[in-house]
């Protein structure tokens, strides 16, 4: 457990993030939940609305890259509040097993 609380890259400090950013954005929890990209088999998008706040949610289910279809979303014009990889930059296309909330 230690060598978990002293790494920045753990499981349990991304846990640990991803809880505090639900807490701080009431919009993840009670937003008006919008599924994106329902035929697609690798990758889970939805959308989360409320009280003029977005947030996207992307997230990679297989081993290899996958893209999600978002129509004439432009992820470009978000900010990337949480990803699983040290070097997530927003983007539709994930790498293995990437997850991601991306901001509006």
């Amino acid at each position: 457990m230690d060598a978990q609380e002293n790494d920045p890259q753990s499981v349990l400090t991304y846990f640990r993030k991803i809880v505090q950013l639900r807490k701080n954005n009431l919009t993840l929890v009670y937003g008006k939940y919008t599924l994106l990209d329902k035929d697609n088999p690798n990758v889970y998008a939805y959308t989360r609305e409320g009280d003029g706040k977005k947030m996207l949610i992307l997230l990679n289910f297989s081993a290899q890259n996958a893209t999600a279809n978002l129509k004439d979303m432009d992820v470009s014009t978000g900010n990337l509040l949480l990803g699983n990889y040290a070097d997530a930059k927003v983007s539709k296309t994930l790498r293995p097993y990437e997850a991601m909330i991306i901001g509006f």
